[in-house]
């Protein structure tokens, strides 16, 4: 499965949508925007993660079920393009989404890969579910 859709997320929309050029808020949503697509990359295989101590296959379709809903990108397409918001207050917060926009929420916590691998490892295993995960 192409990795080319989650890569995209950060489009010109987070452009508009990102702190000012040059603030230290700025600076920060470009360090999640880096650790989230080397973890859109390393995906690209799957890979087993550990959850509260048991172990879960985690690939792409369970990624693309996270944040736009469905396991696959519709043979038509899709009609909304999926973007990312941050959570600025929230440190200690799982990443979640919005399946309808699609909008992926991350905390602005997620600057490395580590942290991004763990938290969003967590939410796709703990927060299945319809509308929001």
């Amino acid at each position: 499965m192409d990795t080319k859709i989650l890569n995209e997320i950060p489009s010109e929309d987070y452009k508009d949508k990102a702190k000012k050029s040059g603030t230290t808020a700025r600076g920060i949503e470009e360090a999640v925007i880096v650790a989230w697509s080397e973890y859109v990359l390393n995906m690209k295989d799957g890979r087993l993660a550990t959850i509260d101590d048991s172990s879960v296959w985690i690939d792409l379709s369970k990624l693309l079920l996270f944040v736009l809903g469905a396991s696959e990108i519709p043979p038509a397409g899709l009609q909304n393009r999926p973007e990312i918001c941050f959570d600025q207050d929230c440190d200690d917060r799982l990443p979640h989404s919005s399946t309808c926009g699609p909008t992926l929420y991350l905390p602005v916590s997620l600057t490395d890969i580590t942290t991004v691998q763990h938290k969003i490892d967590c939410a796709i295993c703990c927060g299945q579910g319809f509308g929001t995960t």
